[in-house]
């Protein structure tokens, strides 16, 4: 008797990611003959194939699609991209710059920014933005308005020049629900704000208690800019000029702004002066003088002494680049005989010294061998030899002796 054949057949299983489904184009079949068995496809989740899995000792994985937003990294994203270099412009006048913020990938939830200024010299709108899963792709606008620092002011110490600051985007913790965004750092924005008072800016030089600083070492240079703060009407030549040419020079000596170079900033130039003299850091100014047949920018101040009205004049500090001069103690002759023999101390100084050096001169107590005469030796100001008088006399002690050894030294004030 035949006994007749049996088989079993698995199919291929395919995942369906829109609803999780697994489908079996062919199913598990029982038959005769090699009869196979089409049926509908079923739900992954039917007793028949839980037991079949049981049976067969098969392990059946279902994948989860993924969203393709989900797999990149959460990130705030805006544009234009700034720096401290690069920076929006507003303007005190009211003039406005704007830049767009999207998310780098759709949230699980909401996503709210708070937007804010670093400073008061913009206004910054909205103060929020909300992105949400399915508009977190969509550009939203923030607009900056540049605030006056003097409104309707503009000869009462205003704040000078293009003042620069910046917008911060914060995540908004309390508001915000997708862990990925609640961790991400505060977004800069960076940006500057045009003056709109006429008068001279020089924005690399920080402004301090005495004026504006910069700092340059003897032999050595530093560089400030200078531009205008506001379209002139006419060209204006800005007059450089050192006033202290013992401590340093400046180049260019002359710039000069059109109505179309006005805001391009233009180098100045200082160098130490070498001078061989240890004096610790010296402080000199550079006088800015600018003229034009510009109603604003040619007016004068001071009465009769027609002091330009917008002069301005940068502290210059030259640190000193001589080490500290030393000493030198010279014995002529260094060696005398008994008997009145006599050697002078003079003393030398390596650099010359703002102030006067004094030396004290001594030697070991030795009355029966020599004398000496005289303790003080100066150096004056701006001198490296000294005056003064100090002698060492030998005496006869009548006693046949070996030689001996004087040390002469000085204490420095």
């Amino acid at each position: 008797m035949n006994t007749p054949r049996r088989k079993i057949t698995i199919a291929t299983l395919r995942a369906q990611p829109a609803d999780g489904k697994i489908t079996h184009p062919q199913c598990l079949s029982e038959g005769k003959d090699d009869d196979v068995e089409r049926r509908r496809p079923r739900d992954a989740s039917a007793p028949w194939q839980r037991l079949l899995g049981m049976a067969l000792g098969l392990v059946v994985t279902v994948g989860v699609a993924v969203p393709a937003a989900a797999q990149t990294s959460a990130g705030i994203e805006v544009s234009p991209t700034t720096s401290m270099t690069s920076r929006l412009q507003t303007t005190e006048a009211g003039g406005t710059a704007e830049f767009a913020v999207t998310l780098a990938t759709g949230p699980t939830a909401n996503v709210v920014l708070d937007v804010a200024s670093s400073d008061t010299l913009a206004g910054v709108l909205p103060a929020s933005l909300t992105f949400t899963s399915t508009t977190w792709n969509s550009a939203q606008t923030v607009t900056l308005t540049g605030v006056n620092d003097m409104p309707g002011i503009s000869n009462l110490n205003p704040i000078v020049g293009k003042q620069n600051y910046e917008v911060t985007l914060t995540v908004n913790q309390m508001a915000t629900e997708d862990a990925r965004y609640d961790a991400l750092s505060v977004v800069t924005v960076y940006a500057v704000n045009a003056d709109n008072e006429h008068d001279l800016d020089v924005p690399a030089v920080p402004a301090v208690a005495a004026g504006m600083t910069t700092t340059t070492t003897e032999g050595g240079t530093a560089t400030f800019t200078v531009e205008l703060t506001v379209q002139p009407t006419a060209d204006v030549s800005v007059r450089v000029t050192s006033l202290n040419t013992a401590e340093g020079t400046v180049s260019p000596t002359l710039l000069v702004f059109t109505t179309t170079t006005w805001n391009t900033a233009q180098n100045v130039v200082v160098t130490g002066k070498e001078d061989n003299t240890h004096e610790g850091p010296m402080a000199w100014r550079v006088r800015l003088d600018p003229s034009s047949t510009d109603a604003i920018y040619g007016g004068q101040e001071g009465g009769g002494m027609a002091i330009p009205r917008f002069r301005k004049e940068v502290w210059v500090i030259t640190t000193d680049s001589n080490d500290l001069p030393t000493v030198t103690l010279a014995v002529t002759p260094n060696s005398i005989a008994e008997n009145d023999g006599e050697a002078t101390v003079t003393a030398e100084l390596s650099g010359q010294s703002t102030e006067a050096v004094t030396l004290t001169v001594t030697t070991p107590a030795m009355p029966a061998d020599y004398t000496q005469s005289g303790m003080t030796l100066t150096i004056a100001a701006g001198e490296t030899t000294s005056t003064g008088l100090v002698t060492i006399t030998a005496m006869d002690n009548l006693v046949d002796a070996p030689d001996k050894q004087v040390t002469v030294s000085a204490t420095a004030t």
